[in-house]
């Protein structure tokens, strides 16, 4: 039986297979014969349509047109032919009832396929053997529902994988008395399980919000979240329910569920921690916003709570009536909740029959029982029975209304709906719509019937302008501004810019350009040109301000390539209607739409910007990512496009900034691409050398702020997503938006060592010694842990205060210390290493100073080295931030000192510096705040340093360096121990494991200081003194007992005696096993062993440095006798040789430059030094000065002994010979001290008396600068050095606040010179005085910064009788023995402070030339100019054609300039002005003068006169104020005929002058022009004026005042008026206007020229810079007499370029190129010639003064003629092939019914 049935089974399987096969060749034929009538069709509507070929510009357009419109010509015919086509009919074999496919599709897809075998066909998609559809990529889910009229908004948000992509949320409102009988139910049991549950707590209930929260996906299947979820609640009317006590209340909120096992309802409280909740109310206790975490598909409430008081005994009833929530009705977007799978469909027919059942049962409903349903999700489908499974008729969106005809209940046991639909009866779930009533219906169709204009509409309020415009019935744009931004009759533009268009070409460009350097790829656009114009059709921009621009779409868009791209983005074989929407759901989630603006700059280049990224613009889609909305603000108009760009390919471009550690910029900005949602560790964009290495520095840590200085904010990741970067401040927390922000990746410089002195050959002796410890408490250290030594119970770290008496003062006979405790030598504990180069040689040489401080720099030492390693870099062995008792570990936020353990590059620390030496927090302006810290590679605490060295006590203990004197001292602060012994006694003492301490020994004075505090305490400082120190110790410095008789020849005061020898060793550990820190500073005057330093200084002055004189030495030395073998050395005690090498060198420190010497002489000038190395210790030497002159130094101190030579009436005679010291050994005097004091004959003075000429006063000062010779010979300024001011009469001033006081008879420094040695403010009459100038000095006095448009230069003279010849060049003079230099500067004033004779004023204004041409015209030839002519007197003024003259005398902007001449000293009478030369090539000139067109004018000039109103004289002046009231004239006569004092309040001329001393002779007779001194204006006499002495001040409203009454014998007061007096002034105004042509553009046919044509378009191009730049819109050739194409063209060269040629004409394949010059048009060639030969298709006629361009088409091809066979052949072919092919259609479809 099996065997037959095989065999059965298989005959039959052929015959399927045979049938099948028969259908599908007869398919195929079908297929063919169809495709043949689409050719046909196509052929004939090419012919039929021939308007449409002559708009193609080739045949490739042709093909396009056609294409359009047989796409709306197939819409055409769906629409008329209504049902019949628009069905879908199955072509189904008998075998089989899975194959399926639409004749709509086999008919009208232009993507049908045609592959043999299989009949599969899809809708749009491409065939794929056997493959799947692409599963999803997981995305983040969000989702939003608003309730209540949309206040309030719900909103759930999942990260990827917890919801599907496509999901959907339900939120209905648990209400009660709502008609939904299930809600009311479920809110009393919610009502009752929160009161009994509240109860039980001892609370009432005030009331509750509640909501069933539920997810669907995109089938409307249930679905339950994977893992939380975030739900935020926002109410945008805070709301509650009504309660009785707000105060009393609080809100919390809850997730409900009900139990599997009980049924019962479950309420568990939400927790802060746990759900994350969050929940904000008014002062009403009004829900404002929640938010939490929970997982599931629940219904969550809002509780409002309280306690009862002692008294309440309301029962729970009560409370549940308190309880009940008004909530408002749901408006919620809800989905389907079982799922629809794809299974066997319907038979087409018998959806046919039941169609027509239903549809005849619909025929006669009851109208006044019908209703509405709205759809109340998103895409929901309608199908054809009440089944999931079944067809899917169409796809409604939210909101659609549908007539509701009856509800019914599926098989599935689901409620549907049965409504109307396009004449038809669809199915729906009662889960997707809901009912509304009748008239809500009628609103809506009210609305819809509305009609939206298509004109721009214009609404102003409040301020605000709204322009409205309609794009082709799909997009509403809305724009907005401010008043004045956009004129309000401007008429706003949006013109779609659509695909074959080369502006479309353009925009696709430049987007592809911005992709692809951005890293992604378009998938496609939507571009507009969006501008205003005004009511002439110009564009116009915003103006200071920006425009609002929202685009509404009426119906949700798509460009076609994403929409194909959403249609083939899938391999699968087969697509049913209803996978249609997630198919495009799957492809539209991975792309992305943003807003692009392509903004042209000043040099036309265009570039693109994202105003999405930006934050400028945000367009909204639906689910499947068509647009529905886009907004955007712009202060520019031109192109902007909506753009979907493919996520898979998107990439982020993050612009990074690379600066140093102090916000300067190092290297080129870097652009990286982030890839889509991929997270990125700023270490790990570093380190994927995203950034590139930066040679010399290290990444140290990233930043997002608005400036590179600016503190902003740690990054520690970034990202791209949501179209934005983003960066996280932590490894695990939130995301924040870049926006207009800046990273900045921060990159420290490596650290690199700082050049050190070798301090070991300067005489400082260093060692270095690793210690070990094993002792918790500190107490004991050593060498190793066999070997400690313990400082007692007292010496461990205690509070960090100082631990002394650690050590005895005195140190043992080995020269190491003891411990008080045990007695015991700690040299094991310092008896290292020698070590060198710890200090800085930059900070040496700048100041004297030896200094390290670990707080600046880390010193790197490691036991394989003797050299420290200096880093420009601070370190920190520890990241922690609190130290074990919880407080701040300040010691770890700053540099400290770990000698034996190395920093790296890029190893820093978490800490960062933030503390100084002392504790103290830096301050922000610290520029050392912030820091980065290396972390040591190792903490390797214990060391031990030794530093000793011998030093000189110098001269008042103030150490030498570089000329300059400051006190010596010794600094030291750090941890831990730290004892300095001096001469071997304990100084200063900082014993104990303890915090950073300081300490100080200044031996200027002898103050020995320290500080000390508890950790974390206040410091306190305490001191003492040397003297007091060894008075103490009971010693002498050289370790003689104390005697109080010979304290002299040891202390000066508290401190050293000058030029003592004594010895320095500091001892210092670390043995706190914590942080360590170490600062000393130094400046001791160091010995080396083996050397003697002679040094030459002078007393009494302080201008050595000026002097160029030379003191000459000799030093001799033990002769030697013997040397043995081990370089000791035997002297003779009777010979004594000279030392003949020497270098030159200071403060103990020889240098390389070599003494030279002359008959074993050698010289030396102030403040130089001669160091002689390479003796013994114990050989002696004597030094002597030679050649001393006593009238030029009167005294000589060696090392403070003074040696002077008098005759026998005490006076100072002859020379001083042989100034000789007495003999010893090196070791007891290594410094020897010459000080020669200046005798009064060699100290002299400079005398600078400034004088004006003819003793003219004035109350100007004025200023010299004064340079002086240098010890080398040369003329420097002498800075900030020291002067006196004297007047006259021999009184010292001094400057006190800016004013000069006098300080009488009595020398008082006035002051000091600035940095270039200039003496400022020194009145006439004054002499300046430089004193303590040694003979021999030059000098040279220059009077600097005079007013050269009042005054001449200066004359300066130099009395030779009173100084020497120069002998520097370039000097004024020297200064010579007993005589002080004097140099007199005298001014002359140029102009008397006056209104001169009348002025013009002629001023010239260029309208319409830019500066450049301007510029033309001033070089033109002959150039332009203006003549003024009175008689004889005739001026021509021109432009200066030098830049800076002609800069200077030009004002204005653009093209509106201005330029001015002043003639002065002009004459009464009438004066002609005339302008010439003033005509441009290319403009038409309009001259004005003084606004008269013309380009002359005549002027008037006249004198003034001066009369006098009152005169009022006052006999004497004894008083010191008088009320004089408001007058303009003051004249005072000095006492003794000194002369007279005249003030007028307005400068007066020559003539007014006259005037005034005729009337003052009416009182004083012997007045003159030569002793009448002319003052004027209230600025220069209301502080008060020294005039010869007297001291005058009038304050110009009552008072004058005289402050030493004395100096005047009377004084008188008067008015005067000037009369007449006329200066001119012209105004020439010309204004230039380019000459410009109108051009009329005649289009005309080439076949017949008498055939005007309409509708051609050109586009204008003229040449800038060279090249040909686009110009204006295109034009539109309109052939009428008044309308002229091209107005107004400027000069220049043109083309026209033919863009759209009239119908039925070929395209014109030439550009017509011409020019305008001078208001004529002219034909050129393409290189600008003028054309010769006339072209054929154009050309140009000018009749009285019209332009007009004719140009001719060739007519593309010629119709038929009348009654000729035309299309008519083709027509009836046509025909018979349609009727052909319906009738194989019909055969075939009946073979198959009956096959059925």
């Amino acid at each position: 039986m099996h065997i037959i049935g095989d065999v059965n089974m298989k005959r039959e399987n052929n015959k399927k297979i045979k049938k099948r096969k028969r259908n599908q060749n007869r398919s195929l034929t079908c297929r063919v014969l169809s495709m043949m009538f689409a050719i046909v069709l196509f052929c004939s509507t090419v012919l039929i349509n021939t308007s449409y070929v002559s708009q193609a510009s080739s045949f490739d357009d042709m093909v396009d047109m056609v294409a359009v419109e047989e796409d709306s010509a197939a819409v055409d015919i769906s629409e008329e032919t209504g049902d019949d086509l628009g069905t879908d009919v199955n072509f189904e074999s008998e075998e089989s009832t899975d194959e399926t496919y639409s004749e709509s599709d086999d008919l009208g897809s232009s993507d049908a396929d045609f592959s043999s075998g299989e009949n599969m066909f899809t809708d749009g998609t491409s065939e794929s053997s056997g493959s799947a559809p692409a599963e999803e990529a997981a995305q983040p889910v969000s989702c939003i529902v608003n309730l209540k009229n949309e206040t309030i908004e719900i909103k759930a948000e999942a990260p990827a994988g917890v919801l599907p992509n496509g999901t959907q949320m339900i939120v209905k409102a648990v209400e009660n008395n709502t008609e939904d009988a299930e809600l009311t139910d479920q809110y009393n049991k919610l009502a009752a399980k929160i009161t009994e549950q509240l109860q039980s707590q001892g609370k009432n209930l005030d009331g509750f919000f509640a909501y069933n929260v539920s997810f669907t996906d995109a089938d409307g299947n249930p679905v339950e979240p994977a893992g939380k979820v975030t739900y935020s609640f926002i109410y945008k009317e805070a709301s509650s329910p009504e309660l009785t006590d707000p105060a009393a209340s609080t809100v919390t909120a809850a997730r409900v569920r009900t139990s599997k096992e009980t049924s019962e309802l479950e309420v568990t409280e939400l927790k802060a921690e746990e759900n994350q909740l969050t929940v904000e109310t008014n002062e009403s206790r009004q829900l404002t916003k929640a938010a939490f975490q929970a997982a599931g598909t629940d219904t969550y409430t809002f509780v409002w709570s309280s306690t009862p008081a002692a008294d309440d005994n309301e029962n729970t009833e009560n409370n549940e009536e308190n309880g009940e929530v008004n909530n408002e009705e749901v408006n919620a977007d809800t989905n389907t909740e079982n799922t629809e799978e794809n299974g066997e469909e319907t038979n087409t027919e018998n959806n046919v029959e039941n169609s027509e059942e239903e549809q005849n049962q619909e025929e006669t409903p009851d109208q006044e029982q019908t209703k509405m349903i709205r759809v109340i999700a998103d895409e929901v489908n309608l199908r054809v029975v009440p089944s999931t499974e079944a067809e899917v008729i169409a796809t409604v969106d939210t909101d659609t209304q549908l007539p509701l005809l009856e509800t019914v209940t599926g098989e599935d046991e689901f409620t549907w709906y049965k409504v109307s639909y396009e004449e038809a009866e669809a199915y729906v779930r009662s889960d997707m719509a809901e009912v509304v009533e009748n008239e809500e219906q009628e609103i809506v169709e009210e609305e819809s019937e509305e009609e939206i204009p298509e004109e721009v509409q214009i609404e102003d309020t409040e301020g605000i302008l709204t322009f409205t415009k309609m794009v082709n019935d799909l997009v509403e744009v809305i724009a907005t501004t401010e008043v004045g931004v956009i004129p309000e009759d401007a008429e706003l533009i949006v013109n779609p810019i659509e695909q074959g268009t080369d502006q479309y070409a353009e925009t696709e460009t430049k987007l592809n350009e911005k992709a692809e350097e951005d890293g992604y790829e378009i998938a496609g656009f939507l571009a507009y040109d969006i501008f205003f114009q005004d009511s002439e059709g110009n564009k116009i921009e915003p103006v200071d301000g920006s425009v609002n621009v929202s685009m509404h779409y009426i119906e949700p868009s798509v460009p076609e390539k994403v929409a194909q791209a959403a249609e083939n983005g899938s391999e699968a074989a087969v697509f049913t209607e209803e996978d249609e929407f997630s198919q495009n759901e799957t492809i539209t989630n991975q792309m992305s739409v943003t807003m692009m603006h392509l903004v042209e700059d000043e040099n036309g280049n265009v570039n693109v910007v994202d105003m999405t990224q930006e934050g400028t613009a945000n367009v909204e889609t639906d689910v499947a990512g068509s647009v529905q909305k886009a907004e955007f603000e712009t202060t520019s108009f031109s192109t902007f496009t909506i753009t979907w760009k493919d996520k898979n390919e998107i990439k982020g471009t993050l612009k990074i900034n690379v600066i140093d550690t102090n916000g300067n910029e190092i290297g080129s900005d870097k652009s990286i691409n982030l890839e889509y949602k991929r997270e990125y560790l700023v270490n790990q964009v570093v380190e994927e050398q995203k950034i590139g290495a930066i040679e010399g520095y290290s990444f140290y840590k990233a930043k997002v702020s608005s400036s590179p200085k600016a503190e902003g904010t740690v990054v520690k990741r970034i990202r791209f997503d949501d179209e934005k970067n983003q960066y996280s401040s932590d490894s695990g927390g939130g995301w924040e938006d870049i926006g207009n922000n800046t990273v900045y990746f921060i990159y420290a410089k490596n650290p690199t060592t700082i050049p050190t002195i070798d301090h070991t050959k300067a005489g400082i002796t260093m060692k270095m010694t690793n210690l070990d410890s094993n002792d918790n408490s500190h107490r004991s250290i050593g060498k190793d842990k066999d070997h400690l030594i313990n400082f007692g119970d007292n010496s461990g770290y205690g509070d960090g205060t100082i631990r002394k008496g650690l050590l005895n003062n005195i140190l043992d006979d080995n020269g190491y210390p003891t411990t008080t405790n045990t007695n015991t030598n700690i040299e094991s504990l310092f008896s290292g290493k020698t070590v060198n180069n710890l200090f800085s040689s930059d900070y040496y040489d700048a100041t004297g100073y030896y200094e390290y401080s670990s707080f600046k720099n880390y010193a790197y030492l490691g036991n394989d080295s003797n050299n420290f390693k200096v880093y420009d870099a601070i370190g920190t062995p520890s990241n922690d931030s609190l130290n074990t008792n919880g407080k701040v570990a300040f010691f770890y936020k700053r540099g400290n000192f770990m000698p034996y353990n190395d920093i790296a590059s890029g190893k820093f620390s978490t800490n960062t510096n933030q503390y100084d030496e002392n504790g103290n927090e830096l301050k922000d302006t610290d520029p050392a705040k912030g820091k980065e810290l290396y972390l040591s590679q190792g903490t390797d605490y214990y060391f031990s340093m030794y530093m000793g060295a011998n030093f000189i006590q110098p001269k008042d203990g103030n150490a030498t360096h570089n000329g300059s004197k400051s006190p010596m001292i010794y600094e030291f602060n750090g941890d831990d121990d730290m004892w300095v012994y001096i001469d071997n006694v304990l100084v200063l003492d900082i014993g104990g494991v303890h915090e950073a301490h300081s300490g100080k020994i200044d031996f200027s004075t002898g103050d020995v200081s320290w500080t000390d505090c508890s950790l974390n305490g206040k410091p306190s400082t305490s001191s003492t003194t040397l003297k007091e120190i060894f008075q103490n110790a009971e010693i002498f410095p050289d370790g003689k007992p104390w005697d109080n008789n010979k304290v002299g020849e040891y202390f000066k005061g508290n401190t050293f005696k000058d030029y003592t020898t004594h010895s320095f060793k500091m001892f210092y550990m670390e043995r706190g096993a914590g942080a360590s820190n170490l600062h000393m500073k130094l400046n001791i005057q160091v010995i080396p062993e083996g050397q003697v330093e002679v040094r030459k200084e002078l007393s009494n002055t302080d201008k050595e440095k000026y002097s160029n004189v030379k003191f000459a030495f000799q030093v001799y030395a033990q002769k030697i006798n013997a040397k043995d073998a081990n370089g000791n050395e035997t002297y003779s005690e009777t010979d004594y040789v000279p030392l003949t090498s020497a270098v030159y060198g200071a403060s103990g420190q020889p240098t390389d430059k070599k003494v030279t010497f002359e008959d074993n002489v050698f010289y030396l000038r102030p403040d130089e030094s001669a160091i002689f190395t390479g003796l013994k210790a114990n050989r002696k030497y004597y030094v002597k000065e030679i050649g001393v002159k006593s009238e030029e130094y009167d005294e000589v101190k060696i090392n403070n002994t003074s040696y002077k030579e008098f005759n026998e009436n005490k006076e100072q005679v002859g020379e001083i010979k042989d100034i000789s010291t007495d003999k010893k050994q090196v070791s007891q005097r290594p410094v020897v001290f010459y000080t020669n004091n200046c005798s009064a004959a060699n100290s002299r003075e400079l005398q600078i008396t400034k004088k004006m000429k003819d003793n003219k006063v004035v109350v100007d000062t004025f200023s010299f600068k004064i340079q002086l010779s240098n010890s080398i010979g040369e003329l420097v300024p002498y800075v900030n050095g020291d002067y006196y001011l004297k007047d006259a009469d021999g009184n010292y001033y001094y400057n006190e606040e800016g004013n000069l006081t006098s300080n009488g008879k009595t020398a008082k420094v006035c002051g000091k010179t600035d940095n270039d040695g200039i003496v400022k403010g020194v009145p006439v009459d004054y002499t300046v005085v430089v004193t303590q100038l040694l003979s021999g000095t030059n000098f040279l006095v220059t009077e600097v910064n005079y007013d050269e448009e009042s005054y001449n230069p200066p004359v300066k003279t130099v009395d030779d009788t009173t100084c020497g010849r120069a002998t520097v060049t370039g000097a004024d003079g020297k200064i010579e023995l007993n005589k002080n230099a004097k140099v007199t500067i005298t001014n002359e004033i140029k102009k008397l402070d006056e209104p001169e004779a009348p002025f013009i004023e002629v001023t010239k204004t260029f309208v319409g030339l830019t500066k450049a041409q301007v510029k033309e015209l001033a070089l033109a030839n002959p150039p332009y100019q203006i003549t003024v002519t009175n008689g004889n007197d005739s001026r021509t003024l021109k432009m200066e054609t030098n830049d800076t003259e002609f800069n200077k005398n030009l004002t204005g902007e653009d093209t509106t300039w201005t330029y001015t001449w002043k003639l002065q000293d002009c004459s009464d009478g009438t004066y002609h002005v005339v302008e010439s030369n003033y005509s441009k090539d290319g403009y038409q000139v309009t001259p004005t003068v003084s606004g008269k067109n013309s380009d002359s004018a005549d002027v008037i000039t006249e004198k003034a006169n001066i009369r006098y109103d009152k005169w009022s004289i006052t006999p004497n002046c004894n008083l010191r104020e008088y009320t004089v009231g408001n007058i303009n004239l003051i004249v005072a006569e000095l006492t003794q005929n000194k002369g007279y004092f005249v003030w007028t309040r307005q400068p007066a001329s020559v003539s007014s002058r006259m005037a005034i001393i005729e009337k003052i002779k009416t009182q004083w007779k012997k007045a003159s022009i030569d002793n009448c001194y002319f003052f004027s204006g209230l600025d220069k006499i209301e502080a008060t004026l020294i005039f010869r002495g007297g001291h005058i001040r009038y304050n110009g409203i009552n008072t004058m005042c005289f402050d030493d009454p004395k100096q005047w014998t009377k004084f008188a007061t008067g008015n005067y008026t000037i009369e007449g007096g006329h200066d001119a002034e012209v105004e020439f105004v010309n204004t230039y206007e380019e000459s410009t042509a109108d051009l009329d553009l005649v289009k005309v046919s080439k076949n017949d020229t008498g055939l005007e044509l309409e509708g051609a378009e050109f586009q204008l191009y003229k040449k800038e810079n060279g090249t040909y730049q686009k110009s204006g819109n295109p034009i539109t050739i309109k052939n009428s007499e008044t309308d002229i194409e091209l107005k107004e063209l400027k000069q220049g060269e043109y083309y026209l370029e033919e863009t759209k040629a009239p119908v039925g004409y070929m395209l014109l394949g030439k550009k017509i190129y011409f020019k305008q010059v001078d208001g004529n048009i002219s034909l050129i060639d393409e290189q600008g010639t003028e054309s010769v030969e006339t072209p054929e298709f154009w050309s140009l006629s000018t009749t009285n003064g019209k332009n007009v361009l004719t140009i001719q088409n060739q007519i593309l091809y010629s119709l038929p003629s009348t009654g000729g066979s035309g299309i008519y052949w083709y027509m009836i072919g046509g025909m018979v092939l349609m009727s052909t092919a319906a009738w194989i259609l019909y055969k075939n479809k009946c073979k198959e019914v009956l096959g059925k």
